[in-house]
């Protein structure tokens, strides 16, 4: 199915017997991450049962049913019909969270490197994470970790070679 955004399709494909995977795609990374957490926002309301629940994520919303209780075929066309620009322009009902954040010693041990690598001093760094609120784009794995934008820095910061087990 095409929309009127350009080149943005939906696509829809099976997993296994009680889940849908739904892929939206688009040149405009954001308006398809809109999109994949308003159909999410719509599977999850009831539109076509209880038995329905949607898992959002960037680009795809993994649809899980109750086979008992309706058919992934039913739900594909619920899904087909929905009109990804519905909303579009709305306010997102999110939730502001206020996180209180540690710098640096024990509980940032990597404060200086990531310094280092964006070529900024400390305080820079930490005024760059402060300025704005940080979008969760969607929950990751394990525990359902979120997945957040990060802070405006001119470089991206890699990964560590050897994952941080805790901070």
């Amino acid at each position: 199915m095409t929309d009127t955004w350009t080149a943005t399709t939906v696509a829809i494909s099976p997993c296994g017997d009680a889940a849908l995977r739904v892929t939206v795609d688009g040149a405009d990374t954001d308006r398809v991450w809109a999109a994949v957490h308003r159909l999410a926002g719509w599977l999850n309301h009831g539109v076509i049962g209880p038995s329905v629940t949607a898992v959002p994520t960037y680009d795809a919303v993994l649809v899980e049913f109750d086979p008992y209780h309706t058919t992934g075929e039913l739900i594909a066309s619920h899904i087909r019909a929905w009109d990804t620009t519905a909303g579009e322009h709305e306010e997102s009902a999110g939730a502001v969270l206020d996180v209180p954040v540690l710098f640096g010693g024990e509980a940032g041990p990597d404060l200086e490197w990531v310094a280092e690598v964006v070529g900024r001093p400390v305080p820079k760094v930490i005024d760059l994470v402060c300025a704005k609120e940080h979008l969760i784009r969607c929950l990751g794995g394990p525990a359902a970790s979120a997945m957040m934008d990060g802070p405006d820095f001119d470089v991206p910061i890699p990964r560590l070679a050897t994952p941080r087990l805790r901070v």
